[in-house]
């Protein structure tokens, strides 16, 4: 009984020490986070041309990243017409209306030449796997991206997802820092495709 009730105030004193360091390091975590964005700020607006123009790259790679993770994974995720025709409104936020009207990556169908879907047709799926995002350098407000896109798709009969395979597409565009979207946006070049084992 004794040696159960020690255990027992160990555990729950270990339990409470872990929630509190937690807590802490989540607040030193917050405060980190605060501080980075002042000093950015500051560095952004320097007198110093070397520091304003260094830190204009660093936050150019960071929201070039971030949308193009948000975007191709819209673009490669989808399982059915409704879903794939839905990809260009997912992704208003990213884009600028003009790149929403190219039909080479926003088409307004896929139909197969006899009026039906032949996304659904096929069972055909798409499913985003990773990004790896490239930038140029910072002119005028826009950055120019490389992205190598690695997606995976697949049949899907019944149940049974058939014919796996993944591909990596590599994209160029343009990130304009100001909209905070991507202007311009073209599959260059598609490295690999490869068969995946069910």
């Amino acid at each position: 009984m004794v040696k159960g009730t020690i255990a027992s105030r160990y555990k729950n004193q270990t339990a409470a020490l872990n929630a509190r360091i937690f807590a802490v390091q989540n607040k030193i975590d917050y405060r980190q986070r605060e501080l980075n964005y002042k000093l950015q700020k500051q560095a952004i607006n320097s007198p110093n041309t070397s520091i304003r123009e260094s830190t204009q790259q660093i936050v150019a790679d960071r929201k070039a990243q971030a949308a193009s993770r948000k975007l191709f994974k819209i673009l490669y995720t989808f399982d059915s017409h409704d879903s794939y025709v839905a990809r260009g409104k997912k992704a208003r936020h990213l884009v600028t209306d003009d790149l929403r009207k190219n039909e080479h990556i926003f088409p307004k169908n896929d139909d197969d030449g006899t009026g039906h879907s032949f996304i659904n047709a096929s069972g055909q799926h798409e499913k985003f796997m990773a990004v790896d995002t490239s930038i140029g350098i910072v002119e005028d407000g826009k950055v120019p991206v490389l992205a190598k896109v690695t997606e995976e798709s697949y049949i899907m009969k019944g149940k049974q997802p058939l014919d796996k395979g993944q591909s990596q597409v590599v994209y160029s565009g343009t990130y304009d820092l100001k909209a905070n979207k991507f202007s311009d946006l073209n599959a260059i070049h598609i490295l690999s495709v490869t068969a995946v084992q069910n």
